[in-house]
């Protein structure tokens, strides 16, 4: 008869634990916009993992589960990062956006409404040709980004009477007509 050394079960109960909390973290991670809140199940998958990890190792115990574990952790963890850092790059690009929309003509506000209107076709087009990466959250804060500095250039050419005139009101004119067209090809 074969006789087997019977290994410590040291580390299995923090393996689970950590397996089942990264699992959460990991499912949790893939919801937009919601997925940056994954990092805290993920840091305690991590801890509990990298513990278990340790006690098995020290104790001899199996580690198999133990690093799943880690390795399910840290992917949840690294997907929830990236949710967070691409949600902070959308605010600024929007307070930019808000910040930047402080014209002291109606020459430099209409000017500024083509540019944002037409950089706002470009991220348009952009969003139709990646629709299906990883890049389209970015393309898409950019456009809301776009959005904002937009309405605010439109709020403020009503504060500065800019349409009153009949020169400017026919360039915002054509302006509002094209960024209507592209806001309907969506």
């Amino acid at each position: 008869m074969k006789e087997h050394s019977a290994r410590s079960i040291a580390g299995k109960g923090l393996g689970i634990a950590g397996l089942v909390v990264g699992i959460v973290a990991l499912v949790i991670s893939f919801i937009p916009c919601i997925g940056m809140f994954a990092l805290i199940p993920g840091t305690i998958a991590v801890i509990l993992s990298t513990v278990g990890v340790i006690t098995a190792t020290q104790k001899d115990g199996a580690k198999s589960m133990t690093i799943s574990a880690l390795v399910v952790s840290l992917i949840a963890c690294g997907i929830a990062a990236w949710q967070t850092n691409t949600i902070i790059k959308v605010a600024k690009e929007a307070n930019i956006a808000i910040t930047e929309t402080n014209y002291h003509s109606c020459d430099e506000l209409i000017l500024a409404y083509e540019n944002a209107v037409d950089e706002f076709v470009v991220r348009q087009q952009e969003l139709q040709d990646q629709e299906k990466s990883f890049a389209v959250m970015n393309t898409f804060g950019g456009a809301v980004a776009l959005i904002t500095k937009i309405t605010n250039i439109q709020l403020q050419s009503i504060d500065m009477k800019c349409a009153e005139n009949e020169n400017y009101q026919l360039r915002l004119q054509k302006i509002d007509q094209k960024y209507k067209e592209v806001q309907t090809e969506k």
